[in-house]
């Protein structure tokens, strides 16, 4: 994802056009651009004010240097719900809630076996996964 706005709205066209036109994005990197979920789980709230809309096509959303709270997250989560195609969830130098409650994860994210991940490159550990089980972050084997 672009910094400035008008980048953000050629962006989220591109979106709605790949969207309407069935085609899959593999990725999207919202980088620093990312600022919050709607109440509604429905559009997250990007920094120039500029909302995405349920992603229909795209299959990982990637995130960098954001701080992260609980109720966020869980909102977050709802809104991946939302995304039918939706796998992974990355989260780049991000502060993330070390326990995530799980009865506030959507049963469908476990269904779907979406992987949520977060790495954190300045603490020079490996990259860890959400046990959507346990809501307890794990190094995969």
């Amino acid at each position: 994802m672009f910094n400035s706005q008008l980048e953000q709205e050629w962006c989220l066209q591109e979106l709605k056009m790949a969207a309407e036109a069935g085609v899959t994005i593999s990725a999207l990197g919202l980088g620093s651009a990312f600022s919050t979920v709607a109440d509604n789980s429905q559009s997250i709230i990007l920094t120039s004010g500029l909302t995405i809309p349920v992603l229909q096509t795209v299959q990982e959303l990637d995130i960098w240097g954001t701080d992260i709270n609980q109720a966020m997250f869980i909102k977050l989560l709802s809104y991946v719900k939302e995304c039918p195609r939706l796998t992974s969830l990355i989260f780049w130098k991000s502060q993330m809630p070390d326990v995530v409650d799980p009865e506030q994860i959507p049963s469908q994210l476990k269904q779907r076996g979406l992987k949520v991940i977060r790495d954190d490159e300045a603490k020079d550990d490996d990259a860890c996964q959400l046990d959507l089980e346990s809501g307890r972050w794990k190094v995969p084997d």
